[in-house]
């Protein structure tokens, strides 16, 4: 089973790179 935790930290990390600039939202398209 997936560790909830890692579930809550990646779309933790997912905003972040985001907010940071580094990634657009048409890149996961």
């Amino acid at each position: 089973m997936t560790q909830p935790l890692q579930i809550v930290m990646s779309f933790m990390s997912y905003g972040w790179l985001l907010n940071d600039g580094k990634i657009k939202p048409e890149d996961f398209s």
